[in-house]
């Protein structure tokens, strides 16, 4: 019965899993992955020479084609705060220098406008995407995950990666069930609570199936109800 204990503690595990990784996608905050920049030219200032300011500002400029765009981090307020720290050269720095200030400023100008662009291309791209799933979504039949999952290929279906396990699942469940039925008393075990070993496991590969489906249509739900027209507003703001 150990074997029997082992694939329900598994497939009790498979199930927990999938709800607690759809609650922490649900929740998940955005990476943000220009925070090392940003930080940087937070901390720019003024050098002890007006000369290496300068020479300190154009590196810093330098490392904004690092700036990641294709994202919902804070890329937009690095440019920002780059713009910052120009205005603030201009203002201290000694008036022989406005000039190269001047050409820095176009150049983080420019360098904002590549990068929106590109966000907005991001994001476009991103909308046709979800909008691409969602249509695919609606229109497969509801009833093949479902027949798949009376056989336990729904987690090949979904391309979750426990296919394996409901096979060996299913397999093992159906080897109880009979053995359960046809096979008379063996030392102390009953038959029957070997027949019902292998119904608990049928039904948990079920239950794991039927709740990976309910996770994707609610996933489609809230991509079409909330995320599509979220990007929609956030795409027609930066106009």
């Amino acid at each position: 019965m150990s074997l029997v204990n082992s694939m329900i503690n598994q497939i009790g595990r498979e199930i927990g899993k999938d709800v607690y990784k759809g609650l922490k996608n649900n929740l998940k905050p955005l990476t943000d992955v220009n925070s090392s920049f940003l930080n940087e030219a937070s901390n720019f200032k003024l050098a002890a020479y007006d000369k290496v300011t300068i020479k300190n500002l154009i590196n810093l400029i330098a490392k904004s084609d690092n700036i990641e765009s294709r994202s919902f981090g804070n890329w937009e307020d690095c440019y920002v705060e780059l713009d910052n720290k120009i205005d603030f050269c201009k203002e201290h720095l000694d008036k022989e220098h406005l000039d190269k200030l001047e050409e820095l400023d176009k150049i983080n100008n420019v360098n904002y406008a590549v990068a929106k662009s590109q966000h907005k291309t991001f994001v476009s791209k991103r909308i046709d995407s979800i909008q691409e799933e969602i249509k695919k979504h609606e229109e497969s039949n509801i009833l093949i995950p479902i027949l798949l999952s009376l056989f336990g290929l729904n987690a090949f279906y979904y391309k979750s990666g426990w296919g394996v396990w409901h096979i060996l699942s299913i397999l093992a469940s159906g080897f109880l069930i009979y053995n359960g039925l046809s096979r008379p008393k063996v030392n102390s075990i009953e038959p029957s609570h070997v027949a019902i070993s292998g119904f608990i496991i049928y039904g948990l590969v079920l239950l794991a199936s039927f709740i990976r489906i309910g996770k994707d249509k609610n996933r489609i739900k809230k991509l079409k109800e909330d995320t599509v027209p979220s990007l929609i507003e956030y795409l027609k703001s930066m106009k």
